[in-house]
């Protein structure tokens, strides 16, 4: 047996000797596996572990080993985890054989460790990933050897805490010493922190982490400079006679989580904390125990707590700004709530959530075994939404369950707050239903408890006991979901629920206007899944008839997208209905309901316009059917009677209306359009129906018309007797849809009209009026109305009267085409023979198109004219803009222009006429352009142009109030020619006048418009300038004055004969004059004549209007400077006598040789009167002989004058003058 033994530990002996020099062996080639140990280290961080160089060394027998560059690269960040710059740890040789060697002295040196705080809950410390898993044990055992090390020394190191949220908290400047002998352990260390440089000093015998009986001491973290003693400005820990304190004065919950997280502390809360992202500031922190550190027998702990967030999980909802004072140990504790403005949501559960103003509660636990309990008393919670006060509860959790005793009372100002609180478990529809059913409204003096299991199934199943009541106050109630069905509103009800049956009865609720008399409200299984449905029972409802018709058409009587479609308002009358109906919540279209009604003296308006006053009807009705009859004192301006019937059975039903009566023709107005239906007259019989069913509602209205006439221009004219069936086809239209109207009367007009409602007024939209054969249009891209005439012979005038009566007082509605005329969008003429203005054009086609109804474009081809207009009638300034490429507009007869009270400058609206070729009553005019506009009170002409290249025609002018409630129009002209004789010709005024410039400028009055414009209404002065021209062609008793004076001549001047003077035309070098026109007769205050061979000049009047003449005229020669001229050329001694005697006396020879004439009668026949004027200076004391002047000269003696000088003229050039 003894040699057994010798023989086992001999064997031992030789293993563990064997194991050493392994392990020597394997030590001192450690740096050869420099690359497997990084591996190996890689593997148990997680992270890529690498080092510059690993080297061992014996010192006193013990091994030394020695890292430098040791790093643990990061997965998230640019910079490593974990570096050391060089790591030395001396081992004791003989603790090798344990699994936990022992270390002699380790020295770090240049450490830089990253903590990080993950999102998702754990902490890495140096890429080591330490989780928040509930079953991970403590790092005791780790902790325990790290305080049995003899000594530890760090320098110059640092460290980053990063949260995770991002921030990040640097601790730099580390160096830390530590020291044990004897079981007595020292830790001394300075570092900078964001607060300041921070001492910690660590004085324990004993080791911390084993039983509190078995170690004193005290560690204390404080700011350099506090006094040792002094342990309440810093983290401390003690450890007296067995009772353990730690004190904290100050910690955020992120960093206490992580520490809990890292020493393994109450991980289920720590895992909570991480996953709520809790935050919040803990001070004030004691917490005293017995016990190990990391493993404590008893505690208890106190402290306060601010600025508490936390995110929603699954199990617990969001918060934020709480604040609680804590009393807590390991069976129980008390938490005192009293917090401010905090806001708690849980996404998970609910939609919405809750901001509290104030927050009141005490929460007071205890834990017995496997068993707890928490109260909850005097619970206050203060909100915009609502209040809750003396909430009472008694919770019991076991065996994975909890009961509870609740009660409390409840305030909801706001009822529209229960959607944001409706569980999103819900079904889809149940749950839209419950968000939208109360937009308004409010709960008072609510009261809740509950007794049992607390789990939605035990309401369910009735094994708890559910009751709740409260004041519903002016609630509106949206039963329909999103089917605007008519809601219930201003309810005041007593509501009550036992268990998931809620029973409403009002005491007063509306819908539309019309009011509950009685009847019960009941939402059964509240909290089943799919079977909830809301009851209204035997409920009696009074109010104006408008409301019946409303509900009927808008109701829950048709399924959603198949109800009638049709705009129906009620302006007076009473209903009563009895009825009760079945609402299931998860599909509201199996609604069904069944009821009886009443209707007494309602005034109707329909679509259209049209109007039944006098309604009296009684009607049974079920989802699938509606019966009926009754009577109308007043449809389309008569009596009529109706029925209804249910064609068949559906939903919704097959309806169908009988009517028939008397017809009015103004109330066809939105059927035919107001200006066709007021020049209706007298009355006729009607017949019609009106379908019902899953589509528009359609209405058909025949009638003879006979009895009707019909006082539109021909050829629309109907008499009383006349035989012209009217048929119309209407199709009702949905709110803010269109009504179609086709209707044909006779065989020549037809039309379709789309029209909207709007209020009391009919909108037309598009539409299409014919006369003639034409067919009607079916479709309008554009919008708005369309009139379309085609005959042989059209005359206009009659029509456009028609058409201002129609446009005068119509009413509008801002921004949108009301009337039948703003709404014209297109009109289109052809005829052959147009009249217009009591001017016959010729054949025209006018086509005008206009995308608002405001503004015209209109194309125009015809005889008469052929160009574009545009227009703008309705607009704030209205404008007519044309362009013609010609335009020959007939001449009216002479009309004496007469004021038109009605008329204003200031109402006219902006012209601007251009025409190319521009003819009136046949003469060329050359180009056209008028441009006037409203200025004040006036109506300025900017511009009147007429431009041909013989004549100009330029003026400005203005229409302006001239006091006692009349207008006058003034105008400024200038007409310039530089060829007279071609300006005239094309003015077709004959050809009196040739060759030569002519001016004529002056300022024409008359009363009235531009349009009043007449000879005898015309005021006005003139100015007239004429040069180098001559005048021809006219009547010999006139006395052409014609002609140039020359030499051959000069003896009959000299002899006052003037018989050749008007023989071909009279050539001037002047022509002027100036005048007024008044009361049709033109006033010539000055006219001259100024030719080489006369002087003309007269003066009197020319009767315009009468055509008549009272004129004076005198004639006188100009003997001019030609004598001396040539006599100088031919003989300068000649030349200076003639001179010399003509400067003398050339006044005196051209009085001498002046005549009168006198011009009376008609245009036509003129009397002229010649009277010779008495020279001032004798004629016969003057004459030319060979010597000089000796009396009269004879024919002879000029003869040989002339001769003499031609024969002795060296000049070829006077020779040519002469000649």
């Amino acid at each position: 047996m003894f040699k057994k033994l010798i023989n086992l530990l001999m064997l031992g002996t030789l293993v563990v000797s064997l194991f050493l020099a392994g392990l020597v062996f394997l030590f001192d080639t450690i740096e050869e596996r420099k690359g497997l140990i990084e591996q190996f280290g890689s593997k148990m961080v997680g992270q890529r572990v690498s080092s510059e160089a690993i080297i061992s060394t014996w010192r006193n027998g013990n091994p030394q080993l020695l890292i430098r560059g040791l790093t643990v690269e990061s997965s998230s960040f640019d910079t490593p985890d974990l570096k050391v710059d060089e790591l030395a740890i001396d081992v004791s040789w003989s603790s090798l054989l344990r699994f936990w060697p022992k270390i002699e002295l380790a020295t770090i040196n240049g450490l830089s460790l990253r903590i990080e705080s993950l999102p998702m809950g754990g902490v890495r410390i140096g890429g080591w990933l330490i989780p928040p898993r509930e079953d991970r044990q403590p790092p005791e055992r780790f902790l325990r050897w790290i305080a049995d090390q003899s000594g530890i020394f760090a320098s110059d190191s640092d460290i980053e805490w990063r949260n995770s949220d991002g921030e990040v908290e640097r601790y730099t400047d580390v160096s830390l010493v530590y020291a044990l002998e004897n079981d007595y352990r020292v830790l001394h260390g300075v570092l900078a922190s964001p607060e300041g440089d921070l001492l910690i000093r660590s004085e324990f015998l004993g080791n911390p982490f084993e039983s509190a009986s078995d170690w004193q001491g005290e560690f204390v973290i404080a700011a350099v400079g506090v006094s040792a003693n002094d342990t309440s400005s810093g983290i401390s820990m003690s450890s007296r006679s067995g009772l353990g304190l730690l004190r904290i004065p100050q910690i955020d919950l992120p960093h206490l989580r992580d520490l809990m997280v890292i020493a393994g502390v109450l991980p289920k809360l720590g895992i909570w904390m991480q996953q709520a992202d809790a935050k919040g500031l803990l001070q004030d922190f004691e917490l005293r125990f017995t016990g190990d550190v990391l493993d404590l027998d008893s505690w208890d702990a106190s402290a306060s707590i601010t600025g508490i967030s936390f995110d929603a999980t699954e199990t617990s909802p969001a918060g934020n700004n709480l604040a609680a004072r804590l009393q807590i140990n390991s069976q129980g504790g008390l938490i005192s709530l009293d917090s401010q403005n905090v806001s708690i949501r849980w996404p998970h559960r609910i939609a919405g959530g809750v901001d509290i103003d104030q927050l009141k509660a005490e929460l007071l636990w205890n834990v017995v075994g496997s068993k707890a309990q928490i109260r909850v008393s005097d619970g206050q919670a203060l909100a915009e939404q609502g209040s809750i006060k003396n909430f009472e509860a008694a919770i019991m959790f076991a065996d994975g369950g909890a009961d509870g005793d609740i009660s409390m009372k409840f305030d909801i100002p706001d009822i529209s707050v229960i959607k944001d609180f409706v569980p999103l478990h819900l079904s889809g529809k149940t749950h839209d239903w419950f968000a939208q059913a109360f937009p308004t409204g409010a709960l008072k003096n609510g009261q809740l408890g509950y007794r049992g299991p607390i789990s939605i199934d035990a309401v369910r199943s009735s094994t708890g006991d559910l009751s709740a009541s409260a004041d519903a106050i002016n609630v509106v109630v949206d039963y329909g979901g999103a089917r605007n069905w008519p809601p219930i509103r201003q309810a005041d009800a007593r509501l009550s629920l036992v268990q998931d049956r809620l029973v409403a009865d009002p005491s007063k609720a509306t819908i539309y206007q019309s009011e509950f008399q009685s009847g019960q409200v009941v939402l059964e299984n509240l909290f089943e899944r799919g079977g909830r449905v809301l009851s209204i029972r035997e409920a009696e409802i009074k109010g104006p008839t408008e409301d019946a018709l409303q509900f009927l058409l808008e109701g829950p009587l048709f399924d959603e997208g198949n109800r009638p479609e049709l705009d129906m308002v009620a302006h007076t009358g009473e209903y009563m209905t009895r009825f009760s109906a079945e609402l299931p919540l998860t599909n509201l279209n199996a609604s069904t309901v069944s009821g009886f009604g009443e209707v007494t003296q309602a005034n109707l308006t329909l679509p259209l316009g049209t109007t039944a006053d006098g309604v009296k009807a009684a009607v049974k009705y079920t989802q699938e059917s509606v019966t009926g009859s009754g009577e109308i004192e007043s449809y389309l301006g008569g009596r009529a009677a109706f029925s209804v019937e249910t064609l068949a059975n559906g939903r919704p039903p097959e309806v169908q209306l009988n009517a028939g009566g008397r017809l009015v023709p103004a109330y066809l107005a939105g059927i035919l359009g107001e200006p066709l239906a007021n020049s209706l007259a007298g009355e006729t019989d009607w017949q019609g129906t009106m379908n019902f069913d899953s589509g528009p509602v359609r209405m058909r209205i025949e009638s003879d018309l006979i009895g009707l006439i019909i006082a539109l221009p021909e050829p629309v004219y109907k008499g009383a007797g006349e035989l012209r069936p009217l048929a119309a086809d209407i199709e009702f239209a949905r709110v803010g849809g269109l009504t179609k109207v086709r209707y044909d009367v006779g065989e020549n007009l037809r039309g379709v009209l789309n029209t909207r409602a709007n209020g009391d007024e009919v909108v037309f939209e598009s539409g299409d009026l014919v006369y003639g054969q034409q067919p009607l249009m079916e479709d309008f891209p554009v919008g708005g109305l369309g009139v379309r005439i085609e005959a042989d012979e059209i005359d206009l005038d009659p029509w456009l009267d028609y058409m201002i009566w129609v446009s005068e007082g119509w009413p509008e509605i801002e921004g949108e085409a009301s009337s039948f005329v703003s709404a014209l969008h297109r009109v289109t003429l052809a005829g052959q023979k147009v009249r217009l203005f009591d001017k016959q054009l010729g054949r025209m086609n006018l086509i005008g198109q206009s995308m608002d109804g405001l503004h015209w474009a209109i194309d125009a081809i015809g005889d008469s004219l052929e160009g574009q207009l545009e227009a703008a009638p309705a607009n704030e300034a209205p404008f007519y803009i044309a362009d013609f490429k010609f335009l020959d507009w007939p001449a009216s007869e002479p009309d004496v222009g007469t004021e038109v009270d009605d008329l204003k400058p200031y109402e006219y609206p902006i012209i601007s006429i251009h025409a190319d070729d521009f003819r009136f009553d046949g003469r060329e005019l050359g180009e056209l352009n008028i441009v006037a506009r409203p200025e004040g009170e006036s109506w300025n002409i900017a511009r009147l142009d007429m431009i041909q290249p013989a004549l100009t025609i330029l003026a400005t002018g203005v229409w302006e109030l001239s006091g006692a409630g009349l207008t006058q129009t003034t105008l400024d002209f200038l007409a310039t020619t530089p060829e007279s004789g071609e300006a005239l010709s094309a003015l077709g005024l004959g050809d009196f006048l040739d060759g030569g410039g002519l001016d004529l400028e002056g300022t024409a009055r008359w009363s009235g418009p531009p349009s009043a414009y007449s000879v005898p209404n015309l005021d006005a002065t003139y100015r007239l300038a004429a040069n180098k021209g001559k005048l021809v062609g006219v009547d010999p008793k006139a006395g052409r004055l014609l002609g140039l004076l020359n030499l051959n001549s000069l003896s009959r001047r000299l002899r006052l004969d003037f018989s050749d003077v008007f023989s071909n035309g009279f050539a001037f070098d002047n022509l002027g004059s100036e005048g007024t026109i008044y009361e049709g007769n033109l006033a010539v205050q000055e006219f001259y004549v100024v030719g080489p061979s006369a002087y003309i000049e007269s003066q009197g009047r020319i009767g315009i209007a009468d055509e008549d003449y009272d004129l004076e005229l005198v004639v006188s020669p100009q003997l001019g400077s030609n004598i001396a001229l040539l006599s100088a050329l031919a003989n300068p001694a000649a030349g200076a006598m003639i001179f010399i005697a003509q400067r003398l006396f050339e006044d005196q020879l051209n009085d001498a040789l002046r005549y009168s004439y006198t011009i009376t009668g008609n245009w036509s026949e003129p009397d002229f009167n010649r009277t010779k004027i008495e020279p001032e200076i004798p004629l016969e004391s003057e004459a030319i002989t060979d010597g000089g002047i000796v009396g009269e000269a004879t024919d002879s003696q000029v003869e040989e004058v002339y001769n003499s000088v031609i024969e002795q003229s060296e000049n070829p050039e006077a020779e040519a003058m002469l000649q």
